[in-house]
């Protein structure tokens, strides 16, 4: 089935430190990590100018979770120290050849450290808007149930769609 996904229906948040699953309220939005390699300048002899090669690195990536207010939760996932959360969220999605419109789970997985805490502004009459960033030590993003992309630097996993990317290194070493 080729399908088109449309928006984003609906999203919540969970704090799952210390094995215990607590909704985290107040959430606007959340901020996916970027992937992107670690790359390296190549010029020479040879090579036609300059080539900004990617290494089988990858970058610094962090989350970013805006809320409405810093409530207790957030200020809980601020403290020093691992912690874990999972972001889920349906899709809409349309049957290509049919024309059905369907639902799509989605889930991100990560273990992050806390990097800042920005409790915001009061203001009256407004939402006391804040953010949290956590630098991503750990990324699993499911679609449908299936892991689509794992990465776990400490590890040194990095999987899109089932293949290990990281896999042949380690077997170097």
């Amino acid at each position: 089935m080729s399908k088109l996904t449309t928006k984003t229906i609906q999203y919540s948040v969970y704090d799952k430190t210390a094995n215990k699953t607590n909704y985290v309220d107040d959430t606007t939005s959340y901020k996916r990590p970027e992937l992107a390699m670690m790359s390296d300048g190549l010029s020479g002899a040879g090579i036609m100018g300059e080539i900004d090669m990617p290494a089988l690195l990858l970058d610094s990536m962090e989350i970013e979770l805006v809320l409405n207010k810093a409530n207790e939760r957030a200020i809980a996932m601020f403290a020093p120290g691992s912690h874990k959360a999972e972001i889920r969220w349906v899709s809409n999605t349309i049957d290509k050849s049919t024309g059905a419109s369907k639902i799509q789970a989605n889930k991100d997985i990560v273990t992050y450290v806390p990097k800042s805490l920005d409790l915001g502004e009061i203001v009256n009459n407004e939402t006391n808007e804040g953010t949290l960033v956590g630098e991503v030590l750990t990324y699993q993003h499911i679609i449908d149930g299936k892991t689509v992309i794992k990465i776990d630097k400490l590890n040194n996993v990095f999987q899109i769609n089932g293949k290990d990317y990281a896999a042949e290194i380690q077997k170097a070493l």
